[in-house]
């Protein structure tokens, strides 16, 4: 209790240190970037930005990032329930943050990332291992960065894109921008539809009851309102109306449809040696659950209501190269629905970030979190890094972190079933890295090791029903190679890519690896470019994963290739367009990504975008 209280005085103490100093320089980087803490918190960590051309090209959030980065997905069929995986950890132990809120649902505590768009954000950047101090529950595996940055400059951009594919699919988007130096406003559309009907390879069978429909909207503003002044608006819906898949043992007939809904006023408060910024968000989520996708009358749903306030100040002290940053935030969840009835829960949080550069060629981390919850008791949460510059192109980086999970509303009040005596999980982790960056070469090796305590695990009871418990201890680790580089050779541009993981997650009970785990997994990416053409090549590797938890059933690992050809053509001064087409599984690979779910054979996408 007692260190608790010290850290709130410290939090509260920096936060007011804020209104002391009003010095008029304005930092134009704090007021594009939409999550400072993710570049100025992070040294000892790995931390991937993937560059909005690559955004540009994916038909879906689930592809891109499962072609370029080390996650694992698991997904019940191609456009269903996408679930991500970091070293081996859940779903729910996987942060979703937007714009520097954590918006993993308040019922199951997941993201589904095809529930999401890619063409309604201006930057992604995927952050491995432990982040709760943070980014609060969740952050244990890792975080994915969702943001919309503002650019205060003279510009005016549009783009439409329009896109057709195989198995009836349609994709419209649209993108603009208006800006000038005192104001910026972002506008982005989406809509995909998609029979969904491929073959099962192999089989006489074709993915029925497998037609989606998703609209996006994402809405920007920000306005200076005096030199040190920043308002912003950010504002993103996403509606997805789907059937869920059968598989190869049954036919389906039931329906899903979800609506997300975030908002969130900022006012950023821009000083020479301080930045603070105010923020007062909404969250809001709705399910409904079809049965009978022929009845519209008879569902079952589930809503919940995320309010949080939040307030942050960054302080810089330059000559001894600090920089300080204390949040205090308050969340009130509410929840409610057919199988849990009405619930709610309110968190007060404080955290102390501190980041000091020692000498040139080492700066450290320190961070602090504790937090009150009217349902949990949650443990005191801490982490620390480094990064230490061996040499000119060298870097070791290393942290050490406690994480945290508290139990969703689904997890304590699910009727029937749910346990309200369940205990947060938590995490102890630890990570080493080595950087090397030579010119356009760059590379990275990572190993990370993480003991997790009291994983709450969904088991049968003696009367049929299934009910969450704290019986899991598991052990992850593993390593972690990535390489990039770019080479420009005769006014041709190369830019080749790699990645592997190895991962070693246990079930320390049975001494199991736990299901839906690869041990391996690999990308390669290989892009070529001349003048107004583009040719890239990408390819994913899965090895084999275990289907049951005694590890007697298992999927075989598979691998998928996509070639994707891009020509510009510049219609005029202000004006050219982008013309794609796409190969997917160019192989025609016969695959399952969860047990009896073939994912799609060969198929293909036309893709024309207009720049203005």
């Amino acid at each position: 209790m007692r260190t608790k209280f010290i850290l709130f005085f410290i939090a509260v103490f920096f936060i007011s240190i804020s209104y002391a100093q009003r010095d008029s320089l304005v930092f134009l980087d704090v007021v594009v970037l939409n999550d400072v803490k993710l570049k100025q918190f992070s040294a000892g960590q790995k931390v991937e930005y993937i560059a909005d051309s690559i955004v540009k090209q994916q038909q879906s959030f689930t592809d891109l990032l499962n072609f370029n980065s080390l996650i694992y997905f698991k997904e019940n069929g191609y456009g269903m329930v996408s679930s991500p995986s970091f070293r081996g950890t859940t779903a729910s132990q996987t942060a979703v943050v937007w714009n520097g809120i954590n918006i993993n649902s308040s019922l199951n505590g997941q993201t589904d990332f095809n529930n999401l768009a890619t063409n309604n954000f201006s930057s992604i950047a995927v952050k491995s291992g432990g982040g709760a101090v943070q980014y609060g529950s969740g952050a244990v595996g890792g975080s994915i960065h969702l943001g919309n940055d503002f650019h205060f400059r003279q510009n005016e951009k549009h783009q439409l894109g329009v896109a057709l594919g195989s198995f009836e699919t349609y994709n419209l988007n649209y993108n603009g921008e208006i800006s000038n130096e005192k104001s910026s406003i972002s506008l982005g559309l989406q809509y995909k539809n998609a029979k969904n009907d491929y073959d099962y390879l192999g089989t006489d069978q074709i993915n029925q009851n497998g037609a989606y429909n998703f609209v996006g909207f994402n809405f920007n503003s920000g306005v200076f309102l005096s030199e040190n002044m920043v308002l912003k608006l950010y504002h993103n819906s996403e509606f997805n109306n789907r059937d869920l898949s059968g598989s190869l043992t049954y036919v389906s007939n039931d329906a899903y449809k979800d609506e997300n809904v975030k908002t969130m006023v900022q006012l950023d408060l821009l000083n020479k040696n301080i930045i603070s910024n105010f923020r007062l968000a909404h969250l809001y989520e709705l399910y409904q659950y079809f049965p009978d996708n022929s009845r519209e009358d008879v569902y079952s749903t589930g809503k919940a209501n995320t309010f949080i306030a939040k307030y942050d100040a960054l302080y810089k002290i330059k000559a001894q190269g600090m920089v300080f940053k204390a949040i205090l935030e308050y969340k009130n969840s509410y929840g409610f629905g057919t199988n849990i009835s009405t619930h709610q829960q309110n968190i007060l949080s404080a955290v102390f970030l501190m980041n000091h550069k020692f000498l040139e060629k080492f700066e450290y981390g320190i961070n602090l979190r504790t937090e009150y919850n009217n349902q949990f008791n949650v443990p005191f949460i801490f982490s620390v890094d480094g990064k230490w510059k061996l040499q000119k192109h060298t870097a070791l980086k290393f942290s050490i972190s406690k994480n945290y999970r508290t139990p969703t509303f689904n997890d304590l009040y699910w009727n029937p079933g749910g346990n309200p005596d369940l205990n947060p999980e938590h995490s102890n982790q630890a990570e080493l890295g080595l950087d090397f960056n030579l010119k356009k070469h760059q590379f990275n090796v990572t190993s990370f090791y993480i003991r997790s305590k009291d994983l709450i695990k969904w088991v049968p009871q003696t009367n049929t029903i299934w009910s969450p418990m704290n019986i899991a201890d598991t052990e992850n680790y593993g390593l972690e190679f990535n390489y990039k580089s770019e080479i420009i050779y005769w006014n041709q541009r190369w830019t080749p890519q790699f990645g592997y993981a190895y991962t070693k997650a246990i079930d320390l009970v049975k001494n199991k690896q736990l299901i839906y785990v690869p041990k391996h997994k690999a990308t390669v990416s290989l892009g070529y470019n001349l003048k107004d053409w583009t040719l890239q090549y990408q390819f994913m590797y899965n090895g084999e994963v275990f289907t049951t938890t005694d590890n007697l059933q298992k999927l075989e690992g598979y691998d998928v290739s996509t070639i994707r050809m891009n020509y510009r053509w510049n219609c005029s001064k202000t004006l050219y367009t982008d013309i794609q087409f796409s190969v997917n599984n160019i192989f025609n690979e016969s695959y399952q990504n969860v047990a009896f779910r073939p994912m799609p054979n060969r198929n293909y996408n036309f893709k024309l975008t207009l720049n203005i």
